[in-house]
């Protein structure tokens, strides 16, 4: 048990009586930054946040202005492309106090995930948010290092402590204007510039890596060219019907026709999904005091990784944890509105538990890999989201799913696709220590000083065999 002796003359000062709010940790914190010369986050930088209109209604998924919600900022430091919303231009012109722009900040400031802290590198031309997120825009070249500190230590612990609220939590904008931040040189603040730059870097060529992968193998099956058509009206026999069983207009629409034909007709040949991969459909029963990690839907970006976890006890865990999952499996979403949630399992995750609104299948006649480029590429997902059915929970069953058709593509090809897609998974790690590496030199600058922090960025990053550009 933790405890905390707190006087009278504190809680007059701060307004706050809930235990929550005098963890140890949460002091040990204030106690360092009160012995540095710190300023209000707000000295720094305009802090707001996004729209509070009520506009879910004119909401578009394929085009307009980009929608950001908190969903969209993860821990992963850039802003998730998976399930985007968009809106008409004439309400973006509407919403002037929420436009984002490059160097940016986002902060999610609502909800179970309050906390999370996104950086905007190449941003579209029009970006907007809703107010779930907080929009922290610097008064000068210090938005990477607000960055390192909003996710060390010593930004997240005020950020926690701050969170306020009963049926819904979160921090509001004069508690985040009030976060103290360290006064670090300016030349450590520039240090620390220069190694977001080196992850953003690092990302990008992350998606050249699976770009590439996904163009070899569409041009293999000649169709690095075809594009979806997407028709309001069509004629379909009753007997087609008949031995789908579906009526549904959606289901008979032709371009799903057209990408099951268009993989009949590789020169290798095809087989459905039964044929290629072996489906876990057993349940795993947790122990009920036993400690478990689960990867849900919301753990997944839209680049296949796995970002994060929830690590509870068996008794804790939602009904939905109930798949284990081993590395070198791969988890595909069932559910409509996040199909491309689809990522291979690696070594950090294995042995954990995923959501039952994943299929968990392990590779048979084609490699893993090229079986993630498959799901993730217009062959897979166009295919998965013909075979959604359903009312509340639109998602696709186990029968759907298996008679879904892959190309048979040769070992020669597929070994290339491993070998990239290794490569990405190995560039992703890397990026994944640079951000650590970043986080830790900016709590290392603040607990000891600057010369010490960046004397072990250099150290880190060359151990990493990653030169750290001027």
């Amino acid at each position: 048990m933790q405890c905390s002796t707190i006087n009278y003359s504190n809680l007059e000062n701060t307004f706050r009586i809930d235990a929550e709010y005098y963890q140890p940790l949460y002091l040990q914190v204030e106690a360092v930054l009160q012995a540095k010369k710190c300023v209000p986050l707000s000295t720094y930088a305009h802090i707001s946040d996004g729209n509070h209109l009520s506009i879910a209604e004119d909401f578009s998924t394929n085009s307009g202005v980009r929608y950001l919600r908190g969903q969209d900022v993860t821990t992963s430091m850039f802003i998730e492309d998976s399930n985007p919303v968009f809106i008409p231009e004439s309400i973006y012109s509407k919403l002037a106090r929420s436009h984002i722009f490059r160097n940016d900040v986002l902060l999610t400031i609502v909800g179970a995930n309050t906390g999370c802290v996104g950086y905007v590198f190449n941003p579209p031309e029009k970006l907007t948010a809703n107010c779930k997120l907080g929009i922290i825009r610097s008064n000068a070249d210090s938005a990477a290092y607000l960055y390192g500190f909003l996710i060390s230590k010593y930004g997240q612990s005020q950020i926690q402590r701050c969170i306020r609220g009963g049926g819904q939590t979160g921090i509001v904008l004069p508690d985040i204007r009030t976060l103290q931040v360290p006064c670090l040189d300016t030349d450590f603040q520039h240090f620390i510039e220069r190694l977001i730059n080196l992850i953003h870097s690092q990302r990008e060529q992350t998606f050249a890596i699976y770009q590439q992968a996904e163009n070899i193998l569409l041009k293999e099956l000649e169709l690095e060219n075809w594009k979806p058509k997407h028709q309001l009206s069509y004629i379909k026999n009753f007997s087609e019907t008949q031995s789908a069983e579906r009526i549904d207009a959606e289901y008979s629409q032709p371009m799903y026709e057209d990408i099951i034909a268009a993989v009949k007709r590789y020169k290798g040949g095809y087989n459905n999904v039964a044929s290629l991969v072996n489906l876990t459909e057993r349940n795993f029963n947790p122990e009920p005091e036993k400690e478990y990690r689960y990867i849900e839907l919301s753990n997944i970006s839209s680049n296949g990784e796995i970002t994060g976890y929830t690590e509870a006890k068996g008794n804790e865990l939602p009904t939905r944890a109930r798949r284990k999952v081993k590395q070198g499996d791969l988890i595909i979403s069932s559910i409509e509105g996040s199909l491309d949630s689809i990522a291979l399992v690696t070594d950090p995750f294995n042995n954990m538990l995923c959501s039952t609104g994943f299929f968990a299948v392990s590779h048979k006649a084609t490699n893993a890999e090229t079986l993630l480029l498959l799901f993730k590429s217009k062959i897979g997902q166009l295919q998965l989201k013909k075979g959604c059915s359903g009312t509340i929970l639109t998602a696709i069953s186990n029968d759907e799913f298996n008679e879904i058709v892959f190309p048979i593509i040769p070992d020669s090809i597929q070994s290339k696709l491993k070998d990239n897609v290794a490569e990405m998974y190995a560039s992703k790690a890397q990026s994944k220590a640079l951000l650590e590496i970043a986080k830790r030199a900016v709590e290392m600058a603040i607990e000891q000083n600057e010369k010490i922090a960046e004397k072990w960025i250099n150290n880190e990053v060359a151990r990493l065999g990653i030169e750290l550009a001027l």
